[in-house]
């Protein structure tokens, strides 16, 4: 990266993409996982303030929750989900104690969204609506 100085850090990459880090992701889906719509709120509240972009976000979460959704139906391998091992064992922990009616629900309330923050000018209330 030409504006970075020394070795360029994986923190250094996502910012320049304007990717969201996939501990935010993870974060971001137990706390809507466990109920808790407020942590959820602030999570979103601090992306925001930080300059993310929430449509990005918004395709990460649904496609988290579609990688969620396949891993608690033993769906583990790639093309399905094809994600590094690291995070697939994390999302095998994410979803132990979750039913697959309720990661489903989640992913079909994603999904049916979609649109709506899409087309919005104001993705940030899009989202906080759906959540």
């Amino acid at each position: 990266m030409a504006y970075s100085e020394g070795e360029v850090t994986e923190d250094q990459v996502l910012d320049s993409l304007g990717a969201i880090d996939g501990k935010v992701i993870f974060d971001l889906s137990s706390a809507l996982l466990a109920g808790n719509v407020v942590g959820a709120l602030n999570l979103l509240e601090e992306l925001y303030n930080y300059g993310h972009d929430l449509k990005r976000l918004y395709r990460q979460m649904l496609d988290h929750f579609r990688h969620l959704l396949l891993v608690k139906m033993g769906q583990t391998a790639p093309p399905l989900v094809d994600v590094p091992a690291n995070e697939m064992i994390l999302m095998k922990r994410q979803v132990e104690a979750i039913s697959l009616e309720s990661i489903n629900e989640f992913f079909a309330a994603l999904f049916k969204g979609e649109a709506g923050i899409r087309l919005s000018a104001q993705p940030k209330l899009a989202l906080e609506a759906l959540l």
